[in-house]
């Protein structure tokens, strides 16, 4: 990798330039390509007791994602580049694979994204759907994807598939189907509201391979009420969030447990400054798992294979985040949770860095 930008810059060494970050769709950019990196270094440890569902466990590593950006037109680019993850103590790189995406912006409103997807901030979906730790884990998706804008709806639908099959293999076909929106949008100087809607299903299964393991089709989603305030001094805001999430096997194979749908009630009280977020949250479940979900908020551990009918969970979360310069952030991340159902506890706590910067590199015209 230090061969080629050092290669980059021999060929053109009086076109680059930096600049605060990736350059957007607009007329100017017409046939220009840019040179985009983007770092992101993280360490995790957490600690559970005994009796907690979920399993402790410490991950280190980084992510780099070096890729090159051309803008055929106002409303097409494209991007090509690599994807690598790796952890400490790990000899082989945990991921190593090309990067190619097309995207199409259609108009100030929506926009498509094909081939490698980057799930900005999880698709904004909650934890107990969708693990924050993915960022760690699964740093790029495979699929398409559409991105709406309006003023009273914002919404993200992706489809990701994580395994390919054909004719005669003997694995299963992988793939998920997300939906996170807000809809309502109601956004005054001291106060907002908005409803988030979030639907994620994922399939296990395919008609063209032979495989031993069941089929799997399940689906989970969440409606919520989130309100905002925001004062004039001191805290940027507070936010009030309430969400009601179910679970549903859709084909009835009953594979993680017997008890078949379940459902969940989780309320998140938080305050931010222009530097630090604290939150308080409450969680009850029955009989809900989430396959892409933050395993500590699951009935069901896919480690263990240990199955609880109910969690109960209170949690407390702070974080501190640095401002390093345009797009370079170190935060700190601390954690800490109570099962109530086992009178059990467990915390964490998490430092990252990330860096992200476009270099013009050539005017193809």
């Amino acid at each position: 990798m230090r061969r080629l930008l050092l290669l980059l810059t021999f060929f053109f060494p009086l076109n680059l330039w930096a600049q605060a970050d990736y350059a957007e769709f607009n007329k100017n950019n017409k046939d220009k390509l840019f040179l985009n990196i983007s770092n992101y270094n993280f360490f995790k440890n957490v600690e559970y007791d005994s009796e907690f569902l979920t399993q402790g466990y410490t991950i280190g590593g980084y992510n780099f994602k070096p890729t090159l950006m051309y803008y055929a037109n106002e409303k097409v680019r494209l991007e090509a580049g690599l994807n690598i993850l790796q952890y400490w103590g790990l000899d082989e790189f945990a991921e190593l694979e090309p990067i190619l995406t097309a995207h199409i912006r259609f108009n100030e409103n929506s926009q498509f994204i094909f081939g490698s997807l980057n799930p900005n901030d999880n698709h904004k979906m909650i934890a107990p759907l969708y693990n924050p730790e993915l960022k760690m884990r699964n740093p790029i998706e495979n699929g398409f994807q559409f991105l709406f804008d309006f003023k009273y709806i914002k919404a993200d639908m992706w489809a990701d598939w994580e395994s390919y099959i054909s004719h005669g293999d003997s694995t299963q076909e992988k793939f998920n189907f997300g939906i996170s929106a807000n809809i309502l949008n109601i956004d005054y100087p001291r106060f907002g509201i908005s409803i988030p809607i979030q639907v994620i299903a994922r399939h296990q299964g395919g008609e063209i391979s032979d495989y031993e393991e069941k089929v799997l089709s399940h689906s989970n989603s969440a409606f919520g009420l989130s309100f905002e305030y925001k004062p004039k001094k001191y805290l940027k805001s507070i936010g009030l969030a309430g969400y009601k999430l179910s679970y549903s096997d859709l084909n009835e194979n009953l594979i993680y447990f017997d008890a078949g749908n379940g459902q969940t009630v989780y309320t998140v009280l938080s305050a931010k400054t222009e530097n630090s977020e604290l939150g308080f949250s409450y969680y009850y479940a029955e009989n809900f798992f989430a396959y892409k979900g933050q395993p500590i908020f699951q009935c069901y551990d896919l480690n263990s294979f240990e199955y609880t009918k109910a969690r109960e969970l209170l949690s407390i979360d702070f974080r501190y985040t640095m401002d390093l310069g345009d797009n370079i952030n170190m935060s700190f991340l601390a954690e800490a949770h109570h099962d109530m159902q086992k009178d059990a506890a467990g915390y964490a706590f998490m430092i990252d860095f990330s860096f992200g910067r476009g270099f013009f590199l050539w005017d193809l015209k």
